[in-house]
């Protein structure tokens, strides 16, 4: 029930579920996961790291919960502990491809795409690319890794690609857009993410995303209009909030 509470969106129906099942059987890792990420979903990370906490206390080496641990600690800014917990990750499962994009990520936001760090990060994204070839998210961390490298042109070209090969995919169109605004691209990301919109129109993200650059670009209408159907679609994430 809380499985699909959570699929629906209705994340405080799904949290009640999910720890009736935690309190029917605590030593289940697995409800204790559940738990954890339905708190991320309504951005609740100390509630999410005591869920998480459980779940290392049944096996301190499960991979899955150490990332989301991860991203919890990201939630509180604990940075330290997130990249210390990240660490431990990576050594336990090397090749495993939700670490080595968390990896990636965090090397990207330290700007470390230069002289002998920024080979190790493209070592890295070479290493994913090789175990996901596939992957949206290692795609646009491989964008990122350009512009941050300061080949806007060589960016540049490889969205396009990126766009004409993953068209299909609102995914994508969410990177493309993102790509589109930090390049000051504006208009252009504007038309990329209503494109994700209309292809997926129940996603948090690319409301938040929509939220961020339509007041850039003067298109409040529209916002208005984006605002007032994030009300009706996450009316349980607002009342988590308060």
């Amino acid at each position: 029930m809380g499985l699909i509470d959570s699929c629906k969106n209705q994340h405080s129906m799904a949290i009640d579920s999910m720890r009736s099942a935690t309190k029917l059987n605590p030593n289940h890792a697995a409800h204790w996961l559940s738990l954890g990420l339905s708190y991320l979903r309504i951005e609740s990370p100390i509630n999410a790291l005591q869920a998480f906490d459980q779940v290392l206390k049944i096996n301190s080496d499960d991979v899955t919960t150490l990332n989301y641990n991860h991203d919890a600690l990201l939630g509180i800014g604990n940075i330290q502990a997130a990249w210390n917990n990240l660490n431990r990750s990576f050594n336990l499962a090397p090749d495993d491809i939700g670490t080595i994009e968390r990896v990636i990520t965090h090397r990207l936001k330290q700007r470390l795409v230069r002289n002998e760090e920024g080979k190790e990060t493209w070592q890295l994204i070479r290493k994913a690319i090789q175990l996901a070839p596939c992957s949206v998210n290692i795609q646009a961390l491989l964008i990122y890794y350009h512009i941050l490298s300061g080949k806007l042109a060589k960016a540049t070209a490889i969205s396009q690609q990126f766009i004409e090969e993953y068209w299909h995919n609102p995914l994508a169109w969410y990177y493309y857009a993102r790509f589109m605004f930090h390049t000051g691209q504006v208009q252009t990301a504007v038309t990329a993410s209503i494109k994700a919109y209309q292809m997926y129109q129940k996603d948090w993200e690319i409301y938040r995303l929509l939220c961020e650059i339509l007041p850039v670009a003067n298109n409040l209408d529209k916002l208005r209009d984006i605002v007032e159907e994030m009300l009706v679609h996450f009316p349980p994430r607002y009342r988590d909030w308060e």
